[in-house]
Order: structure tokens, then sequence, then C-alpha cells
């Protein structure tokens, strides 16, 4: 963003002195700045001296420096609520404090009881917008396409999961801080025009990918009741919740289907008005599928079959046919004490060989793999913790042999994924594949 105008205004000094309440004005358009239409204000608190802040009102007492979206006094809900600032800033203990607004915004500043050193130092710069709104966050001010559903910031977006398009997504006021008493809602939706199915990836971790600056900074509360950010997977809040998010520990979310929904949320206000909320970037990423394999709707079951129709006598006569799979253990939220279960219908006397492959230099091995045939115990632990882990390739094989006839509705072998604690994502998971082909014997 180029900064199209920039001006700094101060209160007169000594003009607050005395115990008369004192109140001022700066009104913010176009003609009384000379600046366009489509200009987005930022207003920089370089130093403030005025009332102070009450915690358990969540309030200022005193005195206050508000910083409104519209400069008239009726109330509107489709606009974001202003923001109001009392105390001493600007000094080295809080520094500068930033709010972005629109154009045709208010500054009121009230003095209840003056002192000599109650003041006031702005810094009021304007961005002209010239680039179109790709180049922009979704959640900017700059941004005015028709993925912003309402004035204020709810917001749908849909992007090619097919490509490697991507863009980031910002807390309202985005770089500056957030406003308060105000709820945004997200939906992101990953389209694939090839009819494949498609994913996403939000990652606002600040360790995650260290070039693109990304940020949580939510004001932290008890179990993030008052500042927070919600995600979840899917297209509402009743689909399944990944988690809520404070303080400044970002996380990587992957979708397990298209959409993900997110919520923010900030209370009443906090002293000293510092934080900006959260950066994030959201990424495509590669569908869920398996050749010969079919996921059970809702849930990490798959069943995995050869490529014949009803009757298993209609299977190749030859010595190998191939039958190849593969596919990868849950990367996207999953709660805890989840069961994924992966079954196989091998044809009689044919065996496969299944692989487990776990990406090396994964430490925490929490979860189970595990094999059962007809019995209702496991007959083999596969699983790929140490000391296996280690080992070349991080892999593990192990062939199975189906030693009766087939018969109609009857069990067939499978494995079982278990994950105790849940995970919010895994970026690097396990893969269970077979090699190339079947083997009659």
């Amino acid at each position: 963003m180029i900064v199209d105008k920039s001006i700094i205004i101060e209160s007169p000094k000594g003009s607050f002195s005395g115990f008369r309440p004192n109140f001022c004005y700066i009104k913010i358009d176009d003609y009384d700045f000379k600046v366009r239409e489509e200009s987005v204000v930022t207003v920089e608190v370089l130093s403030l001296n005025t009332g102070s802040f009450n915690k358990r009102q969540s309030s200022c007492n005193g005195g206050f420096l508000r910083i409104k979206e519209k400069y008239d006094r009726l109330y509107d809900n489709s606009i974001l609520p202003p923001t109001e600032l009392c105390g001493s800033i600007g000094n080295n203990e809080t520094g500068t404090v930033k709010r972005q607004i629109r154009l045709n915004g208010l500054i009121e500043f009230q003095v209840d009881h003056g002192r000599s050193h109650t003041h006031y130092k702005l810094k009021i710069s304007f961005v002209d917008k010239t680039q179109p709104d790709e180049q922009y966050p979704v959640g900017s001010l700059l941004r005015s396409s028709w993925s912003l559903k309402d004035f204020k910031c709810n917001w749908f977006v849909e992007f090619d999961g097919s490509k490697t398009q991507q863009f980031f997504l910002t807390s309202p006021g985005w770089p500056g801080i957030y406003p308060p008493n105000t709820t945004c809602h997200y939906t992101l939706e990953a389209i694939n025009k090839d009819s494949t199915s498609s994913r996403l990836e939000f990652n606002f971790s600040p360790h995650a990918l260290p070039g693109e600056r990304l940020k949580l900074d939510i004001h932290k509360s008890r179990n993030c009741e008052e500042d927070y950010l919600e995600i979840y997977d899917g297209p509402t809040s009743n689909s399944p919740r990944i988690g809520r998010f404070c303080g400044h520990d970002g996380e990587k979310i992957i979708s397990s289907g298209s959409i993900l929904f997110l919520v923010f949320r900030s209370g009443s206000g906090s002293s000293p008005w510092h934080y900006q909320g959260f950066k994030g970037k959201v990424m495509p990423r590669f569908g869920i599928s398996s050749e010969r394999g079919v996921r059970e709707s809702g849930t990490c079951n798959w069943k995995f079959r050869p490529d014949y129709d009803e009757d298993l006598d209609k299977f190749s006569e030859s010595e190998h046919d191939d039958f190849y799979f593969g596919v990868h253990i849950p990367d996207y939220y999953i709660a805890k004490d989840t069961r994924c279960k992966y079954e196989f219908e091998v044809p009689s006397h044919y065996n496969v060989s299944i692989q487990v492959k776990r990406v090396p230099g994964r430490r925490n091995c929490v979860d189970r793999i595990l094999f059962y045939d007809e019995s209702p115990k496991p007959i083999k632990n596969i699983s790929a913790c140490p000391p296996f882990q280690s080992r070349k390739h991080g892999r593990k094989s192990f062939k199975f042999v189906q030693p009766k006839p087939w018969i109609p509705k009857s069990k067939h072998p499978y494995l079982t994924y278990e994950h105790p604690s849940g995970q919010i994502s895994n970026s690097n998971p396990v893969w269970i594949k077979s090699n190339e082909e079947y083997e009659k014997k």
C-alpha cells in the first residue's frame, strides 16, 4: 500500500486545563482533506493522555479518544464499532496505536477533568486503492469485491482449488488494531473445475512461513472466552469445531472437505489496545481420493476392492493382477479417541502386500495401526512408531493371504488407525499403500 497523503494533528498546549468538560471533533472526509473517495484512512495515535481505563467495567473514565467509521451520531449495525482509547499511549511501554477506518469517519476527543498534561497527537494517513481486489487480503478495507457479504466484515470467498491460487486473510482493520464488540464470518470454499475433490489449508502460524509475516495477536483470556478466532471444518458453526484460538500461538489448519468456516469475535476491549488480530494464508491442498477406494461419507473409514463387478469368478486368472491403492490417514482435524478403518476385499488365494510409510522426522508417536482378519483381536501391530521410525525410508510392509473362498457379506481383513489424543492437523501423515499388484498363490 502506498500512502497518498498524511497529516499530523495535535491538540493545542494547555487547552484542556481546568475542570470543565471539553470536546474536540475531527471530521475525516474527501472534501476537507482533498483526497479521493475510495481512500482508506489509518489513524495512528502517536501520543495520548486522558482519562483512565476501568478494567472491571471495560470502559474509559474521565475522558477518551474515540475513532468512528462514520461521522453521524446514528447507530449503524452495518459498520464496524468505534474504538475508545484512554490513559497514557505513546510512551516506551505501550508504543503507538493504529486503527484503520473508511473515509467519512470521525475522531472525538472528550475530557471530563482536564489537566496540564492532557493532550493528543495523531497521524492521519490516506491510502488510495490502486490495485485490483485480488492484491489485497480478504478482510482488508481496501478490498471491495462481491466476496464481502455486507459492508461490515462477513466474507464469502471461492477460489480454484485445482490451481496454485492463494491469498491472505486478515481480521478487520489489519494491520491496525481490531475494533471491539465485533463478530466477523469468513466462508472459504475451494472449487475444482475438473470435478475432482479439493481441500484447503489455512495457516496463521508465525513460525510456519517466516517470509509471509503471518501472525496471531488476539487478547488472551481464560479459554479464549472474550476475543478469539474460531474455526469449523465445514460450511457453518454446526460443523465440527477444529478449535478456538487466542494469544499468539497460531496453527496450520487443513480441511477434510472443500469448506472452512471462520468466526472472529472481539469483546468490549482491554487496555493497552495493541492487539492486531490475525493474518493467515489460504492455499489449496490435494483432495482425498484413492484408486479403487471409497471413503464412507462423514468419516475416515475406507473400503478397497479390486476392479471386478459382482462375482469373483470374473477376476483375472493370470498369475498377477494389478490392484494398487494408496491413501493417507487423516491429515485434517480429528477428535480424541478417533478410530479409522481401512477394509480390503481380498480374493481367495490371493495375497496383497500392504505398506505403511511414515514421513521421517515425526517424533510424537501416540497413534497405533493394527491389522485384523475375521477375529476380534488384532493379529499384527504395524505401527510405524519408534524404534521402527528411525529405519530407512520409514516404511513397514507385510503380506496377507486370503486362505478360503470368498463368501458374500463375510468380513474382510482391515486395518485400524487409532489416535487417542486427536489432532488439529498433520502436514505429513502416515500413508497406507499396496504394492503394484495382487499375487496369486
